[in-house]
C-alpha cells in the first residue's frame, strides 16, 4: 500500500480530492479536501467515507458503482452542505473520489455555457468575416476604376472616398480574421508609442491629446494586429468618457513580474 507521500499528485487537482484504500478509508487527502472539509490531512488519515459523506446509504451505493467504473452522484453532502462527486477505482482496489460544493459546480457549468455560446458566436462572425471579404474587393476594385475614369472632379471625389471607405472596413474584417478563437497571431517586435500615434492619429476635431511616454520603455514582442484593436478599443472607450481630453501614458515597472513573465512589465 503506497504512503501518504506517494499521493502528491493529488495536489495537481483543482478541486477536493480524497483516496480511499479498499476499506473506504482515507489515505490521503489534498489541500483542497482538506479546505473544504475544515479538517487537516493527519485527522483524516484513516476517516471512513461514511465518515464524511452522508447520508450513509447513498455514500454505500456510490462507493458500489464506483467499484469497477466511475461514478457520479449529486444526492451526497459533506460536512452538511450538498455536493457533487465523483468516485473511481484506483489500482489497489480502493476509490479515488472528487468532489465540489454543487454551488461551484453549477457556477462552472455556467462558465462553460457561456465559453460556449461566445466560441459560437466568434464562428459565426469569422464566417460572415470571409462572406463580406470578397464583396468587398470587388468593390474597392470598381471605386478604385471609376476614380481613375471619372471626368466629373465631384464623381472622381465620391469614387476616392468610397475606396478609402472600402478599405477601411477590408482591414476590419482582417483584423476580426485575426482575433478569431484559437487563430494564429505571428509575433513581431512592435513599437508600441508609434502604434499609439496611429491609432490616435484620427482623432475628432476639438479633442485634445497629450503623450506622456518613457522614453526607455523597449519595443513589445507582440501580435500588432491584435495590439493594435486593444489599443482602439481603449482610445474609442477615452473618447466616450471623455470627448475634450485624453492622455496616453506608458511605463515599464521592473518591480511587477507576473508568473512565466521574465521581460519589463508595460
Amino acid at each position: 500500500m503506497k504512503n501518504r507521500a506517494a499521493w502528491g499528485w493529488l495536489e495537481l487537482l483543482p478541486l477536493p480530492a480524497l483516496a480511499l484504500d479498499a476499506e473506504a478509508r482515507v489515505r490521503a487527502a489534498n489541500l483542497h479536501a482538506q479546505e473544504a472539509l475544515g479538517i487537516g490531512a493527519r485527522r483524516l488519515w484513516g476517516t471512513p467515507a461514511v465518515g464524511i459523506f452522508a447520508p450513509e446509504d447513498e455514500v454505500r451505493r456510490w462507493l458500489a458503482r464506483g467499484r469497477d467504473a466511475p461514478a457520479f452522484s449529486q444526492a451526497l453532502s459533506a460536512m452538511g452542505r450538498p455536493i457533487a462527486a465523483w468516485i473511481g477505482p484506483d489500482e489497489e482496489g480502493g476509490w479515488i473520489a472528487v468532489f465540489a460544493e454543487e454551488t461551484a459546480r453549477r457556477a462552472f457549468e455556467e462558465l462553460v455555457v457561456r465559453r460556449e455560446k461566445a466560441e459560437a458566436i466568434a464562428r459565426m462572425a469569422l464566417e460572415l468575416a470571409h462572406e463580406v471579404k470578397n464583396p468587398l474587393a470587388a468593390l474597392s476594385g470598381v471605386a478604385q476604376w471609376l476614380a481613375e475614369k471619372a471626368q466629373d472632379p465631384m464623381l472622381a471625389e465620391g469614387a476616392e472616398r468610397l475606396v478609402r471607405e472600402t478599405e477601411r472596413v477590408r482591414a476590419r474584417v482582417d483584423a476580426l480574421l485575426q482575433l478569431g478563437p484559437r487563430a494564429p497571431a505571428p509575433l513581431e517586435w512592435v513599437n508600441l508609442h508609434r502604434l499609439i500615434d496611429e491609432v490616435s492619429a484620427g482623432a475628432p476635431g476639438g479633442v485634445r491629446v497629450r503623450r506622456v511616454f518613457d522614453p526607455a520603455l523597449p519595443e513589445v514582442h507582440a501580435a500588432r494586429a491584435r495590439l493594435r484593436q486593444a489599443l482602439e478599443n481603449l482610445w474609442r472607450n477615452a473618447l466616450e468618457a471623455s470627448p475634450s481630453w485624453i492622455e496616453w501614458r506608458t511605463s515599464a515597472n521592473p518591480l511587477v513580474r507576473p508568473p512565466g513573465v521574465s521581460g519589463p512589465v508595460v
